[in-house]
């Protein structure tokens, strides 16, 4: 009539899953009573992997649950999803534990952990540049404003192109440019292409220079 209380303990890399025998369930501990012989086993399980997955922008769609139970030598699909249009993917990086990509550079692919493990989809937003003063007025032979620009999103480094607004190149290739002090009067109205380390490009709104002529 005594209560004899188990307690499984597995061996590493391993969980208990249940009783069989004179005890089922999976109680941990279980408890039986002794009122005859009893033969119980234990089993036991490979203990899961656990895959945490994250993002830098958009949403997780693969797998479901999160964190995912992955059985040691198996792999499981994983996928980022987000809007093409303002942001471009670059490749899945493992922040935390041990895990192999079968292709890092796809937003839809496979990984294989070896041991509990975050990786993270690697998201980016599109290049925004935008330029100022969107408008300065000078007299001839004055000194103008620096024209400046700003990006935002993009992975660096950026390369820059200044233009004119119909698309020609005026040789400079800064993220700044200072219209020459003795351009001829007029209205002369600019804009730069920025492009980021993957090939993403933006071409920024105009910035006016407008230069009076200095004669009485």
């Amino acid at each position: 009539g005594t209560v004899v209380s188990l307690t499984p303990v597995p061996a590493n890399g391993f969980i208990f899953s249940s009783w069989s025998g004179s005890l089922t369930g999976s109680a941990n501990p279980g408890s039986i009573t002794m009122n005859s012989a009893k033969s119980i086993t234990a089993n036991f399980t490979v203990k899961p992997y656990q895959l945490y997955v994250t993002t830098s922008g958009g949403t997780i769609s693969k797998p479901t649950s999160n964190p995912a139970s992955v059985t040691p030598g198996n792999s499981i699909a994983i996928q980022a999803d987000f809007n093409a249009s303002n942001y471009y993917f670059v490749k899945w990086t493992v922040t935390s534990g041990s895990a192999t990509f079968i292709d890092s550079s796809l937003s839809s692919t496979f990984v294989i952990p070896s041991s509990d493990a975050t990786i993270r989809a690697n998201v980016v937003s599109m290049p925004t540049v935008t330029l100022s003063p969107v408008t300065q007025t000078t007299t001839w032979g004055e000194l103008p404003q620096t024209i400046t620009s700003s990006v935002t999103g993009g992975t660096p480094p950026y390369t820059y192109k200044f233009m004119y607004s119909d698309g020609t190149d005026i040789g400079w290739y800064t993220p700044t440019y200072t219209p020459y002090q003795y351009t001829p009067a007029g209205i002369w109205i600019y804009i730069i292409e920025v492009t980021d380390a993957y090939g993403k490009t933006d071409i920024s709104n105009t910035s006016t220079h407008i230069v009076n002529s200095n004669d009485p």
